[in-house]
Order: C-alpha cells, then sequence, then structure tokens
C-alpha cells in the first residue's frame, strides 16, 4: 500500500524511530527504524499497531547498542508499553517486553519517550489511569528488571493528562485544566 501520516518521533546517534499508516487503511499503524548512516530504513515487525516512540543510545557514541520504546497490541489484544533492545549494527530487535500500567495486564498503556538514568532508563507512559514515570533497572545479564510505576499527578487537570516525553527525571505532558483549553506541564521526580 502507499505509506502515509509519516512521523519521526525520536533520534539518538544514528536511528531515527518512528510511525507510519497505510493510506485508506484504518488500524495500519506500524513502527520504524532508520539508520542515518546507511539511509535504510526497517520495519518494525511485531504485530498490529506497533509504534515507536522513544530511543535511547546505550553506551555512549560510537555504540550501536539501542533500547527502544513505544507500544503494541500484546497477546490479550490489549495496548501495552513497548521495550526492546535494538542493534544498528546487524538491525536485530531482540528483548521484546511488553509492559501495563502499574504491572496490571488489561490497562491500556503507551511509551511516550525514554532517558537513561544510572543503573537503567526512565519512561514517560501515557495509561488509561493518566500521565506515569516509569523506571526500569538494567539487569546484570542485559534483561530488563520490573517496571517501578509513579503515577504523575497534576491537580490542576480535570480529564486529560499525557506524559509525552522525560528527561532524567523532568517528565512533560499536556493536561486539560478546569478553565478549558489545553496546557503544558513540567514534572520534576524527586530523587
Amino acid at each position: 500500500g502507499t505509506v502515509a501520516n509519516t512521523l519521526a518521533h525520536s533520534t539518538m546517534g544514528e536511528v531515527v524511530v518512528g510511525n507510519y499508516d497505510l493510506a485508506g487503511q484504518p488500524g495500519s499503524g506500524n513502527g520504524f527504524i532508520y539508520n542515518v548512516r546507511t539511509g535504510a530504513f526497517q520495519v518494525l515487525d511485531l504485530g498490529p499497531l506497533a509504534t515507536l516512540y522513544g530511543i535511547w543510545q546505550n553506551g555512549g557514541p560510537g555504540s550501536t547498542a539501542y533500547t527502544l520504546a513505544g507500544g503494541f497490541k500484546d497477546g490479550d489484544g490489549i495496548n501495552a508499553g513497548l521495550l526492546a533492545d535494538y542493534d544498528a549494527a546487524t538491525g536485530a530487535v531482540t528483548r521484546v517486553t511488553a509492559l501495563s500500567y502499574d504491572n496490571k495486564p488489561g490497562i491500556v498503556t503507551h511509551f511516550e519517550g525514554i532517558t537513561g538514568v544510572p543503573g537503567g532508563y526512565a519512561l514517560a507512559a501515557t495509561t488509561d489511569a493518566g500521565a506515569a514515570f516509569v523506571h526500569i533497572d538494567r539487569l546484570a545479564d542485559g534483561g530488563f528488571g520490573p517496571a517501578r510505576w509513579l503515577a504523575a499527578t497534576n491537580p490542576a487537570a480535570v480529564g486529560l493528562c499525557t506524559a509525552n516525553s522525560i528527561l532524567d527525571n523532568n517528565l512533560v505532558g499536556i493536561y486539560h485544566p478546569a478553565a478549558a483549553g489545553v496546557q503544558s506541564y513540567v514534572a520534576t521526580l524527586n530523587r
């Protein structure tokens, strides 16, 4: 089909991640990986509605090891947060992990951004339950540890509150205030 609505969401090192839809095919969304150095596109093959919103380069400049964040339909047909490793040298996507808010399957969850923190990652998540900080350790065997969730409570929000990106311990998003309209916010997690 014809590709439409292509959106690059995040970039780090030599890799760009994002999503695309196929024209005239609702629900055809899928994630892609673009290697700036080689000019190669790679389509994510993880099932329906896979998205990539964030990327983190592990090991610093020159490393080909990355961690990807986004979402996809898990085995239960519910959208779950997606965390996976990517090797830019080989194109391999490994350690594909589905995560749901507060470790409770059945809550729609999507990762919007990722940042490296000592010992692991901090992620921005938007869920049916609202916005959240997520911390995931990197284990000694290279795998992902259990997710620790913290709701990003915004007392000014009436209804929608999202988490759209994260850097270190600063989460940014948008919310609907009581006065109508849409406002942005930044929430800082005290360490």
